[in-house]
């Protein structure tokens, strides 16, 4: 699987949540992926507990099996208005998805402190 943000806001905020802020790397990327591909999404009612690793990981292998979708859309457990997406590398159309933009990325110092 390859995760995505939907928006760039929510890759920063998801990469903040997930690593220590003193072990970011100073090279970073910021990317625009576009591709004309089939999409899922995981409603919240379908997932009893988000921090439940057992139940979301037999979501996403289940989509990955299935491979009826290319990408499956699933809220952010930091902001739930917010998607993440997952990339199913297994799909035919995959290859479809191509980056269209980047840009080096820097932390603003304030989100660090």
């Amino acid at each position: 699987m390859v995760y995505f943000g939907a928006s760039p806001a929510i890759v920063i905020l998801e990469k903040l949540a997930h690593i220590d802020p003193p072990l970011l790397a100073e090279d970073l990327i910021l990317s625009r992926f576009e591709g004309d591909v089939s999409v899922e999404d995981v409603l919240q009612s379908e997932v009893n507990d988000v921090h439940d690793l057992k139940q979301t990981r037999a979501r996403g292998e289940a989509f990955l099996k299935a491979k009826k979708a290319c990408i499956l859309r699933v809220p952010s457990i930091l902001v739930p208005e917010e998607y993440n997406l997952v990339l199913n590398p297994l799909h035919p159309d995959a290859s479809k998805i191509q980056a269209y933009d980047h840009r080096d990325f820097t932390f603003d110092g304030r989100l660090l402190g």
